[in-house]
């Protein structure tokens, strides 16, 4: 020990004389440090025992303290470290996900997209098979289905997960028999088998997928029954607006029908159908028409600077 001042101030704790030790080191003759030794009384020397050891476990716990100390400091790194790794895992995990969802929104931008161009097809080689609106159901219908798809595979909390059930055996896995792709949640009927590899139908959609990857579920397919009858003509006049004044109501329903199917092929989202005021009967006729078609959104009469009661104007649906 060098005995050199601490400068520190500690409340409640005694300090022990260290007069003798110091002036022995200074170069005291030992004879005056023997002489002063012997005139310590028995007690004197006790409390000086005793402080010494005080001294000694005060410095051992100081000792102990930074140690502690530094003790913290290191698990309070370590948990640092690993607050940024976990806030890196869920940045990965949120990029990747951002990613899946704008993947997934292009191909049903696209399944869309071909939902329309089949109608249209099926339109331009069938001319004379539609005449109602049943081609707005079907694209509806199919429209729909693709719609719940999304629902199925949209994003889940952590409470809805559920654990995914096992793969089915080969066994299990032949032509027709219903499956579902695990993880993404479609179902569909199993088409062919080609190695590890199978084709299965979703909706009328081929698509392939690992045979790993199939749950069989059972059940049969429920046949889709689209009866759609297309008879397209060169429409006349306006593509908004059709005029049905001073025809009987088959008339106007029919003209009504005919124009409806029409504009599945354009880009009207609103039209307006002129009826006139009359005895009322023609605008409930094509009231109570509108009212349950596939392709109205909603209707109402005009306002009056568009004919008031004597018109109606019709939202179409997407």
């Amino acid at each position: 020990e060098s005995f050199a001042p601490t400068y520190k101030l500690i409340y409640g704790s005694p300090g022990r004389s260290l007069a003798i030790e110091i002036a022995k080191r200074l170069g005291m003759p030992s004879s005056v440090i023997a002489a002063a030794r012997e005139n310590l009384t028995e007690e004197q020397k006790q409390l000086a025992d005793h402080l010494a050891r005080v001294d000694k476990d005060l410095r051992a716990l100081e000792q102990q303290r930074r140690e502690v100390s530094q003790q913290r400091a290191a698990i309070a790194d370590s948990e640092k470290k690993l607050r940024g790794r976990e806030e890196s895992i869920r940045e990965r995990e949120e990029t990747f996900r951002r990613r899946l969802d704008t993947k997934l929104n292009d191909q049903l931008r696209e399944a869309r997209k071909r939902i329309d161009e089949v109608i249209d097809e099926m339109k331009t080689r069938a001319p004379r098979l539609v005449n109602t609106g049943e081609t707005g159901a079907a694209r509806a219908q199919a429209r729909a289905a693709i719609e719940d798809i999304v629902g199925r595979v949209g994003p889940q909390t952590p409470s809805s997960t559920t654990l995914p059930a096992p793969p089915a055996s080969p066994a299990q896995l032949e032509p027709g028999v219903r499956v579902r792709v695990g993880g993404l949640g479609l179902e569909g009927t199993l088409i062919e088998i080609r190695g590890k590899q199978a084709e299965i139908d979703v909706r009328g959609k081929r698509m392939r997928a690992a045979l790993r990857d199939l749950q069989a579920i059972g059940g049969t397919p429920a046949p889709a029954i689209v009866r759609v009858n297309v008879d397209l003509q060169p429409r006349e006049g306006s593509l908004s607006e059709l005029n049905v004044i001073g025809q009987t109501v088959d008339e106007a329903i029919a003209r009504l029908e005919k124009f409806l199917d029409e504009t599945t092929v354009t880009d009207q989202h609103t039209i307006r159908i002129v009826h006139g005021h009359g005895t009322g009967q023609l605008r409930r006729a094509i009231a109570a028409y509108l009212k349950d078609h596939p392709l109205v959104a909603s209707y109402k009469l005009a306002p009056q600077n568009e004919g008031g009661g004597g018109a109606t104007i019709v939202e179409l649906k997407d």
